[in-house]
């Protein structure tokens, strides 16, 4: 399975509503706990989320969490901080 356990993913996105809701979503039908989410002001609408997981439940791989992020039409790009 995957390694960490406590992962910092930095998701950039279109400024739209919904979503952050969404992303939030997704993480939580993985099974992943969300431990804290920062979400700076957009910037040429464009939107930047830190978030915070622990994956110790998620039963899949980080990379299929990052396919599923990725399905969501505005997320633009997906960083895991190390």
């Amino acid at each position: 399975m995957h390694k960490e356990r406590i992962v910092t993913l930095i998701v950039t996105s279109a400024d739209e509503i919904n979503v952050l809701s969404e992303c939030l979503r997704v993480i939580t039908e993985m099974s992943c706990r969300i431990l804290n989410v920062n979400r700076g002001l957009p910037i040429q609408d464009i939107a930047k989320a830190t978030l915070v997981i622990d994956t110790e439940n998620m039963k899949q791989e980080i990379e299929t969490l990052l396919e599923k992020l990725y399905e969501i039409v505005q997320v633009q790009e997906i960083e895991i901080l190390d």
